[in-house]
């Protein structure tokens, strides 16, 4: 659990500060173990590769702009209404129909639509395709689509086997 976030947060620009979330509270706490593993590996050395509780950070989010616009004041800069999030990453997020949706309100509301520095803003995903047979009826079409309709265009980086990595990001107005 985590691991993506924690590669994230090794890779970043120094004092960059990654949070980590999930809506599951028992996954939530095993990616708060695997952080503090991870710090121990290193100490709060970030040059040895360990992790800094000031710039690495595990939180609940539940999905859904009302629930975005809570975390943003509870996590952002001015309470949310200053610096919002230049990079959204996620993996393996979307395997039922019902959170597409809440999915791309969240990222609409937490992703910075003026970044500083000429930064781009984006929404990393690594979509993973289920076969019908393992219970998953969502299609590509269905992500690419709620994105379009949430006000991103996107890019499709990679596919192997049953993996996509996809870029969302604003559409030019």
């Amino acid at each position: 659990m985590g691991r993506s976030g924690i590669l994230a947060h090794r890779i970043a620009n120094k004092g960059t500060h990654v949070f980590l979330t999930d809506g599951d509270t028992d996954t939530l706490s095993q990616l708060r173990d695997n952080v503090e593993r991870n710090k121990a590996v290193g100490g709060n050395d970030e040059r040895k590769g360990g992790l800094s509780s000031s710039t690495v950070s595990c939180h609940q989010l539940l999905w859904g702009r009302e629930n975005a616009l809570q975390f943003a004041k509870c996590h952002c800069d001015d309470n949310g209404k200053g610096s919002l999030f230049d990079v959204i990453m996620g993996s393996d997020l979307v395997y039922v129909p019902g959170v597409i949706q809440p999915l791309f309100e969240t990222v609409k509301t937490l992703l910075d639509r003026e970044p500083n520095n000429n930064k781009s803003t984006m929404f990393l995903l690594a979509h993973c395709r289920r076969p019908r047979e393992q219970g998953s009826s969502v299609t590509m079409e269905m992500v690419l689509e709620a994105g379009e309709q949430a006000g991103f265009s996107y890019e499709l980086v990679e596919e192997e086997d049953d993996i996509s990595l996809l870029v969302f990001r604003w559409k030019e107005k």
